[in-house]
């Protein structure tokens, strides 16, 4: 689903996969199991969201301190990672303006956006939606069944060498990005809200939602 709360999300989270169904679950496995037996690996697309971030996180006046390059490029320092995409990146690039933003609604007397396509970033800053990360992630190239290589010494042709190999390293990825993403953020927000201990920041967390009238989707 776009919208919904953390607890929503991780009830429906099924299996090793950490899919959004047990279907899902089950046809990667099925990827998974294929390419076990056929001694090759496979890759996959990860989702990350993060909830309870205020709008104005970050900065659109000055590009190295944009909140989404910080977020790409933390993310894509993960090996394996060759793609991060914001939102709905994938899926804009191909839409009319019209159909790609974000339109404002009123909610329970509070500003929202009736979609989240920007993936709760934009102009560099955090616009109060959940933020929705996807990373691409490529097959390992270590495999049981060798490619071919090159012997550097002697220049000739050679298989490549097999001492172990991960199937899917996918999973795996997601519960990086997860830690990375958080770090990512909480330097951020420790960057706004300062305080030298939990009590004054969350102090002027709070201060700032309140005065901004905002909250979190949870």
């Amino acid at each position: 689903p776009e919208f919904g709360s953390y607890e929503e999300l991780v009830s429906k989270t099924s299996g090793e996969f950490r899919t959004i169904s047990e279907e899902a679950n089950d046809r990667f496995r099925r990827v998974v199991d294929e390419a076990m037996a056929q001694g090759t690996t496979v890759g996959g697309l990860v989702e990350v969201r993060a909830f309870g971030c205020p709008p104005g996180l970050g900065t659109y006046a000055a590009f190295s301190e944009r909140l989404d390059g910080k977020i790409a490029g933390a993310l894509m320092a993960i090996p394996s990672v060759k793609g991060v995409e914001i939102g709905e990146a994938a899926d804009v690039r191909r839409a009319f303006g019209r159909d790609a933003m974000d339109a404002f609604v009123v909610e329970d007397g509070l500003v929202r956006r009736a979609s989240n396509r920007m993936g709760g970033i934009e102009g560099g800053m955090t616009n109060g939606e959940p933020i929705r990360i996807r990373l691409h992630v490529k097959p390992i190239p270590t495999q049981k069944v060798p490619l071919p290589s090159i012997d550097i010494i002697e220049k000739e042709p050679r298989e490549s060498f097999y001492e172990r190999s991960d199937v899917c390293v996918v999973p795996a990825v997601g519960v990086i990005a997860e830690a990375v993403l958080a770090h990512v953020l909480a330097q951020e927000a420790l960057r706004q809200f300062g305080g030298s201990t939990y009590d004054d920041f969350r102090e002027s967390f709070e201060r700032y939602t309140r005065r901004i009238g905002w909250r979190s989707r949870e």
